[in-house]
């Protein structure tokens, strides 16, 4: 709605109040949802934990009341949502974290008709809520915009096509994912009702297959909205590289399953909306908004994090790039006690490593110059398996990048052959990834030795080189090869501080993120993105680009295929 002009100061006023409304509102449901999902989850509460809900014919279908806010909220948020064009979009993701309500309300605009008799929502299941790993509802919610009524018959049809479906109230009473939503249905699409679908993340592949094919078929002109946040209680630097992944994901319309997992809580909710529009040819996408709670300064502590990507999609198959997604640890593989559970009735801090280290095609390891890797992204570090081999090295296809990952050991190991396996692998088009073990205790700058050893490694043709060792010696570009000296991960325990790398490759541009650890309680953590004196920042070698990326850098190359 475009604002009158008359009494444009007293306008500007008001809608800054409002604004000021939606922050404090928003955060303050954005906080009771996150608190709430954080005392399920450290109490270990699973859908086999809860009673066996009432026969389905012995109760009424649930009137659910959705009044934590007043109409003035909502249509605060629209104003401030401005007049956007309309895409004719039927697929959307948006948040249901109501501190980006006017990003909420921006969305639904963009896909909103008053014609479409059916709005399907997909939200995670929160709290792990009732009996089956997917859920409908034959439920009605009011609204500060008048009621929405379930789509009783297309619940019915899925739940007798998927027999994993079950129709169940118990998560829907209280699932803020579907619930949020309801007044931005109510608005935006006046004459729907609505299928609320809550899946549990252990949905299995097969079912989330299953699931989208009917839904596609069952409802061919329904709009598809998924209830996604994404990235959760983590620092912003990591938060922002787990977001560029899963924006790579979302934009390829990576088919119904398939890796890297993204660090959401809803990759199930994901699969099926994805499924859907490839079934419809419906899979460009195009993002409305993407932020963060810290970005935006609502909270400090980036264990309060929540970040946020809304868009919708339109007619067209998607055009894949191939990509692949990974996390250096370094040493940390020998460093972790990764069964260590967290005591605090809050989030653990093995939950928080989980977070950390997922949301990649591969983590991959380095003690002793040995290469480590784990192949899946939620795998814990304990799962690493060593190469003990004097010259490792491990040639695969990943995302549909053609990687050549070599380790290397200086004590002992012969550079002549290092430099000829680089060349080789260069050669052969794959992108050449070096990860030495070197660097003495204290030594908080590369030596010379080091330096003439990554010069050769640059004219062979290596593209990226991590090293790691005792102690971090910061970062450095040698001729557009992006150079982490050392992680310093093998001396974590004894200093406290040290890093890892996110890294992405494409097929001309590679992405590098670096992401600082600490130790707490013998269980190495993610800290906050200034890491500590020397960690990242470091200036300590005069005359060098030596700390200049801190966070996320992007260099373009070249690979002869």
């Amino acid at each position: 709605m475009k604002p009158s002009q008359k009494n444009g100061a007293l306008h500007n006023i008001l809608m800054a109040l409002l604004s000021l409304t939606i922050l404090a509102s928003g955060l303050a449901i954005g906080m009771v949802n996150e608190r709430g999902v954080r005392a399920e989850e450290s109490a270990g509460v699973n859908r086999g934990d809860r009673a066996e809900v009432k026969d389905r014919d012995a109760v009424a279908d649930p009137i659910i009341e959705v009044d934590r806010f007043p109409r003035s909220f909502y249509d605060a948020a629209y104003n401030g949502a401005g007049t956007v064009p309309n895409s004719g979009a039927r697929s959307a993701i948006v948040a249901h974290h109501l501190l980006v309500a006017d990003k909420i309300a921006a969305t639904f605009e963009a896909i909103a008709d008053h014609d479409v008799r059916t709005v399907v929502v997909i939200s995670p299941n929160h709290f792990a809520a009732g009996r089956s790993s997917a859920q409908v509802t034959r439920a009605t919610w009011t609204t500060p915009y008048g009621t929405v009524s379930s789509d009783t018959a297309l619940a019915e049809a899925l739940a007798a096509e998927v027999g994993t479906v079950k129709i169940e109230d118990e998560a829907q009473e209280h699932e803020h994912g579907i619930s949020g939503l309801m007044p931005f249905v109510a608005r935006s699409f006046p004459n729907a009702k609505v299928l609320a679908l809550v899946i549990h993340e252990s949905l299995p592949d097969e079912t989330v297959e299953q699931i989208a094919a009917a839904l596609a078929r069952l409802a061919p002109e329904a709009t598809v909205v998924a209830s996604i946040d994404m990235s959760h209680y983590l620092p912003a630097g990591t938060q922002s590289f787990h977001d560029e992944v899963t924006l790579l994901r979302i934009a390829g319309g990576a088919g119904v399953t398939g890796p890297p997992r993204p660090e959401i809580d809803a990759n199930p909710v994901l699969d099926i909306l994805l499924g859907i529009n490839r079934a419809r040819g419906e899979d460009v996408w195009h993002l409305t908004h993407h932020g963060s709670s810290i970005s935006m300064g609502a909270v400090a502590d980036w264990r309060e994090n929540t970040s946020h990507i809304l868009g919708y999609f339109v007619r067209g198959g998607a055009d894949p790039s191939p990509y692949a997604a990974l996390h250096f640890v370094g040493s940390l593989a020998k460093t972790a006690d990764v069964s260590h559970r967290g005591t605090s009735t809050d989030l653990s801090d093995s939950q928080i490593l989980d977070r950390f280290l997922s949301g990649t095609h591969l983590v991959i390891g380095n003690p002793f110059g040995k290469i480590t890797v784990s192949d899946r992204a939620n795998e814990r570090m304990a799962h690493f398996d060593g190469n003990a081999a004097d010259l490792p090295t491990s040639e695969q296809v990943v995302g549909g990048i053609s990687l050549g990952l070599i380790g290397y050991d200086p004590t002992g190991g012969n550079e002549t052959e290092l430099t000829a396996a680089v060349g080789a692998a260069d050669r052969q088009g794959k992108f050449v990834i070096v990860m030495p073990s070197w660097g003495e205790s204290g030594c908080e700058a590369p030596g010379t030795g080091q330096r003439q050893l990554v010069a050769k490694l640059v004219d062979a043709g290596a593209d990226l080189v991590v090293g790691d060792g005792n102690c971090s010696q910061g970062t450095e570009i040698i001729g557009d090869v992006p150079i982490i000296w050392s992680l310093g991960s093998a001396g974590l325990e004894t200093n406290g501080l040290a890093l890892t790398v996110g890294v992405i490759v494409e097929p001309s541009q590679l992405s590098v993120s670096v992401l600082p650890v600490g130790m707490k309680d013998g269980l190495p953590q993610p800290t906050d993105d200034t890491g500590g004196p020397g960690i990242i920042d470091t200036t300590t070698i005069p005359d060098t680009p030596i700390g200049r990326f801190t966070n996320f850098i992007t260099i373009k190359y070249e690979k002869n295929q």
